[in-house]
Formats: C-alpha cells, sequence, structure tokens
C-alpha cells in the first residue's frame, strides 16, 4: 500500500484522522470515505479497485468532484495528492461488466430519447439482447416506447410529447422554404455516443483510460464504439494510443 502523507504539512494541513481528535461529522465521514478508498487500491475485488484508482486518479469528472469535496472536508490539497498519485499508481482497466436489463438504467440516457441501437453502442450487448432487456425495462414501466425502436425515461416523456407538439404546430404554419439542392450525406450519421468519444479525442485523450474520463461508460462498450468510429473511418490506432483521422472534425460534423 502506498504511504499516506504527513498529516501535519503546510501544504496538506492539520488531517484529521478519528473522532477524537475534535472532527465535525461532516470531517469524520470525508476521513472514513478516503481510507476506505485508500484501502480498495488493493481490494480483492476488481470494481472496487477500479473505483478507487477512478476516485483519486480521475482528472475530472463525478470522481473527481466527490474526491474535491471529500479533500475540501479534511483541508487536503487535492491537485498535489493527485499529482502525487498520479505518478505512483499504476491504475486497472475497467473491469468488464455483465449487463442484465435491470443494470441498463444505470447508463440509459435521462436527458433525451434513446433507440436500441444507442443501447448496443452504450453496452456492446448486440441488437436482439438489448431489444430483449428494453421489452423487460417497458414491462416493469422502466422505459416508456414512443416509436418504433425510439425510448426514453418515464421522467422525460412528457418533454418529448411537448416538443413533438411544437414540431407539429411549426409544421403546420405556412412557409417558404428555397430549394438548395438534395442532401446526400457521404458517410452514415454519428450517434451522440461517438460523437463524445469523437470530443474527447479532439481534446487531447488518447488512450482507453484517458478517453474514458470524459465518456461514462465501461471498457468494452468504450472499446466497441472506438471499433465502430476505427471501422468508419474517422478513427485510428496505433498501438494502444487512438487519434483522429485528417478531417475527422469536418466529417463529424456534417454526421
Amino acid at each position: 500500500m502506498l504511504p499516506i502523507p504527513q498529516t501535519r504539512n503546510g501544504r496538506l494541513g492539520n488531517v484529521p484522522t478519528s473522532w477524537g481528535e475534535g472532527t465535525t461529522p461532516e470531517q469524520a465521514l470525508a476521513v472514513a470515505v478516503i481510507l476506505t478508498a485508500i484501502q480498495d487500491l488493493q481490494s480483492n475485488d476488481e470494481q472496487d479497485r477500479w473505483e478507487a484508482h477512478e476516485f483519486f486518479l480521475q482528472p475530472k469528472g463525478p470522481w473527481a468532484e466527490m474526491r474535491r469535496f471529500y479533500f475540501q472536508a479534511v483541508n487536503l490539497d487535492d491537485v498535489w495528492l493527485q499529482q502525487y498519485l498520479s505518478a505512483r499508481l499504476n491504475p486497472p482497466e475497467r473491469p468488464y461488466r455483465k449487463w442484465t436489463y435491470m443494470s441498463l438504467l444505470d447508463v440509459l440516457p435521462t436527458d433525451r430519447t434513446f433507440t436500441a441501437a444507442d443501447v448496443c453502442e452504450l453496452t456492446d450487448l448486440n441488437l436482439p439482447q438489448v431489444n430483449s432487456k428494453m421489452q423487460s425495462l417497458k414491462n416493469h414501466g422502466h422505459v416508456v416506447r414512443l416509436d418504433h425502436g425510439v425510448y426514453c425515461v418515464p421522467a422525460f416523456e412528457a418533454r418529448w410529447r411537448q416538443k413533438e407538439a411544437e414540431a407539429i404546430e411549426t409544421q403546420n404554419r405556412p412557409t417558404h422554404t428555397p430549394f438548395v439542392g438534395f442532401d446526400v450525406p457521404a458517410r452514415s450519421p454519428t450517434g451522440p455516443t461517438q460523437k463524445v468519444v469523437l470530443d474527447a479525442l479532439r481534446a487531447g485523450r488518447e488512450t482507453i483510460r484517458e478517453i474514458g474520463w470524459d465518456v461514462e461508460m465501461d471498457f468494452n462498450s468504450l472499446k466497441c464504439a472506438l471499433d465502430r468510429l476505427i471501422a468508419r473511418g474517422l478513427v485510428e490506432k496505433d498501438g494502444p494510443r487512438y487519434r483522429l483521422v485528417p478531417e475527422t472534425s469536418v466529417v463529424a460534423a456534417n454526421g
């Protein structure tokens, strides 16, 4: 296990380590969470071990926000300690996840509609598997089928129907649109999952782990999305690193 930096330090502050040292309940909770994360760095459970590394090493995202919240409670220097551990930890790859129909709720979009194909990209499941699980979710009231192959979570249904009503009203208004030629797409449309992966690559991410800092999905789903981008000619792979091919940003914008 890695050595814990000194608790009495001009940069780190006087870090409380127990209730007996006069900590507040919030500080005691923060200490317990941080110490648990330290122990989980060497856990036999690969999911716990991966989450502990993300907690300490993720530069941005939900794990980074959680770390900063707890570090601030006990006056720890988040930037210094994240850099300190980044140079000493060897993070594992995200473990493979076995998908049940209920576990799909962890990755389904809550602010937009989605299709079974979108879920395939998020989970690396094939289409028949997704359709079966979506039917189970629909039967239990966890998703709503809006159209053939189009779904949303129940909380988003009212917003979608309002947007549809507004769109129909707009279409019924008399308008004149000049003819500008036929739109012939050069490639198949780029889905929302592939777009966020491309955005991460544009931001300088190269490895699957780095891309995962910006894209909330498991290793297998992210690998599947990258493979599809490679097959479409938008991304190239050099060893463990992925890069955009020339003019990807232009093509993706048109997708």
